[in-house]
């Protein structure tokens, strides 16, 4: 079949059906808290749309995880310093909680590829051929 040649009328135009959805970005699931969901869409929306695929859901869902349980364990850990009766032992805990938290966040923040560190190009190629020192010739 022959090709109208020219410019495309609105009708033409009319029958073209866009491959991507208009919001490629998917919606937290309904058994995640509210706190989750949040951490969820702003992960979400901090990326590229179609960014995250079904693939990377179970990692995106444990770093929501990890942000809410980060957010819980400073609190109680921020209210163990101001404490006067909190014990050393009591503190050294929380700190390991928080710490563990955190962990994970990055951990699962990287596998994501929200850091910046993780997008990144390398600017030096992997094997560098080595100078020529000026007495070698």
């Amino acid at each position: 079949m022959l090709e109208k040649r020219g410019r495309r009328s609105a009708a033409d135009r009319a029958e073209i059906v866009p491959l991507e959805l208009p919001n490629g970005r998917p919606e937290p699931p309904a058994d995640l808290s509210e706190r989750e969901a949040q951490a969820w869409r702003d992960a979400v929306g901090c990326m590229p749309a179609r960014w995250f695929g079904r693939e990377r859901w179970p990692v995106l869902r444990g770093y929501c995880e990890h942000v809410v349980a980060a957010a819980h364990a400073w609190s109680m850990y921020s209210a163990a310093l101001h404490d006067p009766n909190a014990t050393a032992k009591e503190l050294g805990r929380l700190q390991i909680m928080f710490h563990r938290e955190t962990d994970g966040v990055r951990h699962s923040s990287r596998h994501l590829g929200l850091l910046k560190v993780g997008r990144a190009y390398r600017k030096v190629p992997k094997y560098a051929p080595t100078p020529v020192m000026p007495w070698e010739g």
